[in-house]
């Protein structure tokens, strides 16, 4: 009635039938008066056979029985009760049972085929399902049936000897296809050597078990068996080969000597076979020489199909031990080697010459000494012969510097000795022997290179009267360091000290080697020396004369008259520089001499005069005189013994005139220094000058003269005045075209010697910065540039050579105040050269720059700004769209879009340069350009917008860093690309000195995801992590800021300014160039601390190699949000000072850890200059 796979409703169904049609039976039956028992089932209670475990497809071991009860739990007899196979497939039988007399009904389970729990379910039927019981049993696997190799575990048809295969999996299986747990698996090895582990194995819960064959030592074929009960025997077969390992045996060996150059009487044998002694076929075996020299042929061998090898080994020619070695490689290792040795002797001297290049010349000094004079001794067939011994002798003097006067030839037959000659001139000569050979070296002995001065007259202590001669001549002996007399050297008289002359002042010494002059007195009382050189090429010796000059005998007493005062003088004068001079006999001056001097007149104190003045060096004596307070006749007398000389003056009232500073209403004077106004224009401050006498008398009608000491370009306006009725004289003052204070100076000719000075100070404000590596330069509002720090080699294009602590000069193409200055749209700097773009789009480069680096054909050196399209093929420059300037070369793009570069180009960073940059072979690389980055050694440029390929990245260069992002580090003057897929802002585009970045393409107007690549030991791409290097493009860390609008690159730092114009720094921080108040590098972004004044908002940033500039907006906007170009503002700088590149006017080690402002600009802010 119930099939085996019947569902459970279909089930129910079927009860439910079977019950109404007993329900029928008994409607007919209702008459009677016995009534069925079965009417009165009502339950189901199990009695035994549930919860069992039994194989699958076997009868379980126990019978399931239920009892039909009623509603009392009494049995019931004769209901019937249906059985049913729920899950696990199966059988029961019988599958309809009806309750005995105790009530019980029994069925037989047989499980089906599938493992786990299984089900029976009994129902209790009548019209409807009145109860039902359920039976559960698992099914467990059957008998082994089969052993089976698991895929992956078994050996390979062929393996090595001693190899140890496995571990060997089998899966014990019943008869259909279940794992056997706990079966005894026993394995063996039936035929050849080799063992298994383990012996015996019980299957574990997956029917598993394994075991591990180790194979014999010896080739051939061999079998492993596994057997189970109840299932076939497995067996195994291999065939085993010779192991990995090879070991070499000699089986010829050298014979014991061998002359040197000669092959061996019989090539060197030896055998291949593995660690076991299977001999081995095809092996690769090398004979190398490790000693002796020679050759072997072959060198390389392949064993033979007995493992045989050999080789013909022809020695070398230098005698001594000789070895050969023989090698066996496997796999391009060295498995094994062995050595043939034998000894070389040498051959039979036949021969003995010297080295040409060693002889020395014919002719030298005494006492030289000869190195390495080289003797060859050979043997019959040519070779060189070892340990020859060869005996030295010299005659003429000198000795061989060899011991006992023998040495040995070393290995290439070659003795070498060094020959020192002999004291005494004449022919000297070295003598080689062996085995009755010689060879003899003649020289010709010459006077030694060393010179001596000797001298027999006295040189000490010489007294002599100025301008006369000694009483005997100065003479001089030559001759060399062993006293031998040199004639001919040239023997020069210099006047050391005390002046005068000798002569001849040069000559040569005589035969007997003497030397003489002549040598007259300077006319100057004091110490003197004279010196005789004797030369030979350089200065070799010398003798000094030296002694005392006296002075003459005064006879002369004479004033000189143009220091007389003329005609009269203003009380109070002072008369200064009176001069008498006294002379000797010979007119010349006699010095340490006393003048008494006496002055007289209406007042006592007139005697400003020294008693008694003595003469100086020239003879003269100098005396000052002051007259009194009062008019009248003055007199200075002098007198030196009898000679007396009076001078007569006549003092008049004071005309004295002072330049004073104007005084303010309130009394107070003027300041000096004045408020600050931008370059080229009028000073707000009246320059106001006035002059008086000492007794502070205002003076009308003396004329003021205005002008600037070092001038920068500014202008007086009146230049020259004269003292109004107040006396005072009034100007204005237009600064100049350099920035910070300059000194105007008021003078008079009425007051020799005053001056007034007023400081005027011109200041800029700036819409722009940039930076070179060391240095600063900011474009005015003026459209003028203005640089500072590092300026040694004229990166400032000031004119002057020179380092700067804050901006002043503009960059001018002319050293000559009042020339036109040029005006600039744009900077750019490198080390130690910079470049601008004119608002005419011209190129002026300054600064050093060879290879051609700044553009100008040629190399430059200038401190002032050259046009680059006035030098020489350069006409293409006139208008340009972006010019950029790096360390070693620079780059530009025309308005017509060409590129093109010019400089060093070491690592290919001209892309195939100098001059237009080569596109061909470049993968698509376009040809016309709208931007272009250069760092240290690399470029990066991005096509002209109207191009297809608008914002795609192009770079050439240095690589060794990645800096060109395609995924490798191999250099290339080739234009090569990160990919068609990275599209970036093209403006955005910068490079640092081995790292590039840019912005994703967007608006401007929003910040955007920044990408870098390249070299990050200091962090400087951002990306979290630092050290090592990048080659393709990487994403900035998003953790501190989502974006950029704007990016920066210096050395080895970068910074990025938001649309808002929040500036953050990341990279290199030793100098503080990140702007966050601490020196630690940062692999991420961090934000710029607030400047020294507040916070700001930056609209530019300018990068120089260890410092950092910014351009604060004069409202506080960020780049995004500013008007035209020339809205000002102020430069803040960070960072390193050592060259002054911060602009604070001052150079220093310390370092600024934030934004700090540049001096000589306007006041904005509410800050001061």
């Amino acid at each position: 009635m119930f099939a085996r796979n019947t569902s459970t409703a279909a089930l129910v169904a079927s009860l439910a039938l079977a019950a109404g049609i007993a329900g029928c039976r008994g409607d007919a039956t209702t008459g009677s008066s016995q009534v069925p028992d079965a009417t009165f089932a009502s339950g189901l209670r199990k009695q035994v056979g549930d919860v069992q475990t039994g194989p699958v497809a076997l009868p379980l071991a126990e019978a399931l029985t239920v009892r039909v009860v009623d509603a009392g739990g009494q049995p019931v007899q004769g209901a019937t009760v249906n059985w049913a196979v729920m899950s696990g497939g199966g059988t029961v039988n019988p599958p309809i049972g009806t309750s005995n007399g105790q009530g019980l009904v029994t069925t037989t389970w047989t499980l089906g085929t599938t493992l786990g729990q299984n089900t029976v379910r009994a129902y209790l039927t009548r019209g409807y399902v009145l109860d039902s019981a359920t039976f559960t049993a698992s099914a467990t696997s059957g008998a082994p049936a089969e052993l089976v190799i698991q895929e992956g575990t078994a050996p390979a048809a062929a393996v090595m000897v001693a190899s140890t295969q496995g571990p060997i999996t089998y899966q014990v299986r019943d008869q259909f296809g279940h794992a056997v747990a706990g079966a005894s698996v026993a394995f063996s090895v039936p035929t050849g050597s080799g063992s298994v582990s383990p012996t015996t194995a019980v299957s574990d819960a997956n029917g598993l078990v394994s075991t591990a064959w180790t194979l014999g030592q010896i080739i051939g074929t061999r079998t492993m068996s596994a057997e189970v009960s109840g299932a076939p025997v497995r067996t195994i077969q291999v065939t085993t080969t010779p192991d990995t390992s090879r070991k070499l045996t000699v089986v010829s060996a050298a014979q014991p000597t061998t002359r040197q150059g000669l092959a061996l009487n019989a090539p060197i044998v030896a055998r291949t076979s593995d660690r076991f002694g299977n001999l081995t076929r095809s092996d690769t075996v090398t004979f190398n020489i490790l000693a002796g020299g020679g050759t072997i042929d072959p060198p390389r061998v392949v064993s033979d199909s007995v493992g045989f090898v050999s080789s013909t080994w022809v020695v070398g020619a230098v005698p001594g031990p000789a070895r050969v070695r023989a090698y066996v490689f496997r796999g391009g290792a060295i498995k094994d080697s062995v050595d043939f040795t034998t000894e070389i002797i040498p051959g039979v001297v036949t021969s003995l010459q010297v080295d040409s290049s060693t002889v020395p010349a014919a002719s030298l000094p005494v006492r030289s000494v000869v190195n390495q004079l080289r003797f060859t001794v050979r043997d019959a067939v040519g070779l060189p012969v070892k340990d020859a011994v060869v005996t030295f002798s010299v005659a003429g003097g000198g000795s061989p510097l060899v011991s006992q006067g023998v040495d040995t030839t070393n290995s290439a037959g070659v003795v070498a000795v060094n020959w020192t000659l002999g004291e005494q001139v004449g022919t000297q000569s070295i003598t080689a022997s062996v085995n009755g050979r010689t060879v003899t070296i003649t020289v010709d002995a010459v006077p030694g290179t060393v010179r001596r001065l000797s001298t027999q007259v006295q040189t000490e202590n010489i007294v002599v009267r100025q301008g006369r001669t000694p009483a005997f001549l100065f003479e001089v002996r030559t001759a060399d360091q062993f006293n031998n007399v040199t004639p001919g050297d040239t023997v020069v008289w210099t006047v050391i000290a005390g002046g005068g002359t000798v002569d001849p002042p040069r000559g040569l010494s005589s035969a007997s080697g003497l030397a003489t002059a002549v040598w007259t007195a300077g006319t100057v009382p004091g110490p003197f020396r004279v010196r005789a050189y004797l030369q030979r090429g350089t200065v070799r010796d010398s003798v000094t004369f030296s002694g005392t000059i006296i002075p003459g005998v005064p006879s002369a007493f004479v004033v000189d008259s143009t220091t007389i005062p003329a005609g009269p003088l203003p009380v109070t004068t002072r008369v200064s520089g009176i001069r008498y001079t006294l002379r000797d006999d010979l007119g010349l001056p006699v010095r340490d001499a006393s003048i008494t001097f006496v002055a007289t007149g209406p007042t006592t104190d007139s005697a400003s005069v020294p008693g008694t003045t003595v003469t100086n060096a020239e003879g003269v004596a100098t005396v000052s005189w002051r007259l009194g307070t009062k008019t009248g006749r003055y007199v200075l007398k002098a007198t030196v013994g009898d000679e007396v000389d009076s001078i007569v003056v006549n003092a008049t009232p004071d005309a004295s005139r002072e330049l004073v500073r104007d005084t303010l209403n309130d009394g107070s004077q003027r300041p000096e220094t004045l408020n600050a106004v931008l370059a080229g224009t009028a000073s707000t401050d009246t320059i106001v000058v006035a002059v008086q006498d000492k007794y502070k008398n205002r003076v009308s009608g003396v004329p003021i003269a205005f002008a600037e000491p070092n001038p920068t370009g500014g202008v007086v306006i009146p230049i020259n005045t004269t003292t109004d009725s107040l006396g005072e004289a009034r100007v204005f003052f237009r600064t100049g075209i350099r920035l910070g204070a300059t000194t105007l100076r008021a003078t008079s000719t009425a007051a020799p010697g005053q001056q007034i000075d007023h400081r005027p100070q011109a200041m800029m404000s700036f819409r722009d910065i940039y930076a070179g590596n060391y240095f600063a330069c900011g474009v005015g509002v003026d459209d003028r540039a203005y640089c500072w720090g590092f300026g040694l080699e004229g990166q400032l294009g000031s004119s002057k050579d020179s380092t700067q602590s804050a901006p002043g000069w503009p960059v001018r193409s002319s050293a000559e105040i009042g020339a036109p200055v040029p005006n600039f749209r744009e900077i750019t700097g490198g080390d130690s050269h910079a470049c601008g773009l004119t608002i005419s789009r011209g190129i002026l480069c300054w600064g050093s720059a060879p290879d051609g680096r700044a553009i100008i054909s040629g190399n430059v050196v200038s401190n002032i700004a050259l046009d680059v399209a006035a030098s020489g093929n350069r006409a293409q420059f006139a208008s340009t769209r972006i010019v950029t300037a790096s360390q070693s070369f620079s780059c530009a793009v025309t308005l017509g879009g060409i590129l093109y570069c010019y400089g060093n180009d070491e690592r290919g960073q001209l892309g195939g340069g100098p001059g237009e940059v080569d596109t061909t072979g470049s993968g698509g690389a376009p040809s016309l350009w709208s931007h272009v980055a250069t760092g240290q050694r690399h470029a990066c440029a991005t096509p002209r917008s109207t191009l297809p390929s608008a914002g795609r990245v192009w770079c050439w260069g240095a690589n060794d860093n990645g800096q060109l992002g395609i995924g490798s580090f191999t250099d290339t003057a080739r234009l090569v690309s990160p990919g068609p897929g990275f599209i970036v802002d093209s403006t955005s585009l910068v490079a640092g000195g081995v790292h590039t970045c840019a912005l994703e393409a967007g608006s401007p107007s929003v910040n955007r995801k920044a990408w870098c690549w390249g070299g990050n030991g200091f962090g400087q791409l951002g990306t979290g992590a630092a050290g090592g290097s990048v080659n393709t493009p990487t994403a900035v860390s998003t953790a501190v800021v989502s974006g950029f609008t704007r990016l920066y690159a210096g050395e080895f730092h970068t910074c990025g300014l938001t649309v808002e114009g929040v500036a953050y720094c990341w990279g290199r921080n030793d100098r503080g160039q990140l702007g966050n108040s601490t020196f630690a590098n940062s692999a991420e972004p961090v934000a710029v601390t607030a400047t020294t004044d507040g916070p700001r908002r930056f609209r530019n940033l300018a990068l120089g190699e260890l410092f950092t500039c910014g351009v604060v907006t004069l409202t506080g906007e960020g780049p995004s949000q500013v008007g035209t170009p020339g809205t000002e503002g102020s430069v803040y700088c960070w960072g390193d000072n050592e060259y002054g590149q911060l602009g604070q006017g001052v150079f220093s080690m310390a370092r600024t850890l934030i934004p700090t402002r540049v001096i000589n600009q306007p006041v904005i802010f509410g800050i001061t200059p």
